[in-house]
């Protein structure tokens, strides 16, 4: 059995989000296809909260977070049940 690597692991994060239209939401698409590392995801607009769920390997949050303010998305990290 090989090791699995720290770089190749995957990890969950869960946030609020303020995207509230179509638009936010292909503007989130767009950062979201553009970022390295991240894995897939999903954004649940039927969710009072508007979650959006992101796998990833390797994010940036900060340079992230900055790209999505661009676009006034804000973001809030959910806790993980």
């Amino acid at each position: 059995m090989n090791p699995i690597q720290s770089d190749t692991c995957v990890q969950c994060l869960v946030f609020s989000t303020n995207v509230g239209n179509d638009l936010m939401a292909a503007r989130l698409v767009y950062i979201l296809e553009k970022t390295k590392g991240i894995l897939s995801w999903n954004l649940d607009m039927d969710d009072h909260d508007r979650v959006l769920r992101i796998d990833y390997n390797q994010l940036n949050l900060s340079s992230f977070n900055t790209a999505l303010s661009v676009f006034g998305i804000e973001i809030k990290e959910m806790p993980i049940w």
